[in-house]
């Protein structure tokens, strides 16, 4: 189904957390000055990328990298790990139970830099 309805787990969907909970002052202060230190984030930037570009999801996935370089974050690795239950329980698990014999791969960086996906 793709990024917009169907994509928990990946980077997209983990910077729509990241960026909902900055914008609602709901994440730990040390990470949102991590944060604005790394991408001299503030309200309008966030919502003006968003909004009215003609790409956001370029723009979400451009914090990939600091995403990768914080995974151990308790902050962080509580949303990558919610978006992948989410995503498991959601799809994988109802494909298994409707062909038990299907192998199941998971492409993506998240799903190749999460040790314990694997």
């Amino acid at each position: 189904m793709g990024y917009i309805l169907a994509d928990e787990g990946s980077t997209n969907w983990i910077a729509q957390q990241v960026l909902r909970d900055f914008l609602t002052d709901a994440m730990p202060q040390g990470f949102r000055e991590k944060l604005i230190g790394k991408f001299n984030l503030d309200r309008k930037i966030i919502l003006e990328k968003l909004y009215n570009s003609p790409n956001p999801n370029l723009f979400l996935t451009s914090f990939a990298d600091f995403f990768y370089e914080n995974k151990n974050e308790h902050y962080l690795a509580s949303i990558i790990k919610k978006g992948l239950e989410t995503y498991i329980n959601t799809y994988i698990l109802p494909l298994l139970d409707q062909y038990p014999d299907a192998q199941i791969g998971l492409t993506g960086s998240v799903a190749y830099n999460v040790p314990w996906i694997g």
